[in-house]
């Protein structure tokens, strides 16, 4: 068995993870992978970034991959609220740091998510002539043990 790179396999999962479970105001919160189109709405979440460290054992391979996602809500000049960027980012806690098993990422039939843990919640303000932006950096930690 050889050590495989996770990946495009990760951020598919995030996806359809999120696509049909992340709402706001019953409307669903667009995913973007690494682009983020010109015609993007006004709120939604970018993939970011992606760092992986070899932790493999003797009898395996186990890979800790750091995602870093942002929760972006953009809003007039002198207007906005934080609420709607933290009720979206508490939503991505809790779909992508599930502790119940069957609510993990799905990698198999290559990779099983063993743990995953938010590592960093960071806001960031910015304030223009143009338009408000809020939004909020989320890093999380997965521990992936390669299956095949």
């Amino acid at each position: 068995m050889d050590l495989k790179d996770i990946s495009y396999s990760l951020r598919v999962a995030y996806i359809a993870k999120l696509k049909p479970l992340l709402k706001y105001n019953n409307v669903a919160v667009p995913i973007y992978d690494s682009f983020v189109p010109n015609t993007a709405p006004d709120y939604f979440v970018v993939i970011k970034d992606q760092n992986e460290a070899d932790d493999s054992l003797k009898c395996g391979f186990n890979t800790d991959v750091h995602v870093t996602t942002e929760v972006v809500t953009r809003f007039p000049p002198g207007s906005g609220s934080s609420s709607i960027r933290d009720n979206i980012s508490s939503q991505l806690n809790s779909l992508i740091c599930s502790t119940d098993p069957t609510k993990r990422l799905n990698l198999k039939p290559d990779f099983n998510v063993m743990n995953s843990i938010r590592t960093l919640s960071k806001p960031i303000d910015e304030f223009t002539t143009t338009g408000t932006v809020l939004r909020k950096v989320n890093i999380y930690k997965h521990t992936i043990q390669q299956l095949t």
